[in-house]
């Protein structure tokens, strides 16, 4: 059965380790590997990064370094089609400013995405 899903990650930040729930970098691997994986099967997904989410969208300082895990699945689901976005007023508050993101994704008022929900089938906080 196809459906239209928004997947919203809002923890993200890459090397942290919360005590609540561990490795940080390593769930958010693993949910975008989740992500890729169910893709077709759902007909169509889009990704929203907010709050800490939100700083996975920032390209890595050393363009020439190999790309993180979390930054090799991002440009894959962009590449297949999921329309990536973060949170505009997340990355004001916790990125550096002007910060370069990663090429596929856009950044969009929060009021403007959460308007959107409402064209999804099936919204899943991740």
């Amino acid at each position: 059965m196809a459906a239209k899903v928004l997947a919203v990650v809002e923890r993200g930040r890459v090397g942290h380790t919360d005590p609540a729930i561990g490795d940080v970098a390593r769930q958010v691997e693993d949910l975008l590997h989740f992500c890729i994986g169910v893709r077709g099967q759902f007909g169509s997904m889009d990704l929203a990064l907010r709050g800490s989410g939100a700083l996975l969208a920032l390209a890595p300082e050393d363009a020439d370094a190999k790309p993180s895990t979390v930054v090799r699945y991002l440009r894959t689901l962009s590449r297949i089609g999921v329309a990536v976005w973060a949170d505009g007023a997340d990355l004001a508050e916790l990125g550096p400013a002007d910060a370069p993101l990663l090429a596929g994704v856009t950044i969009a008022d929060t009021d403007a995405l959460a308007r959107r929900w409402g064209e999804y089938e099936q919204v899943w906080f991740l």
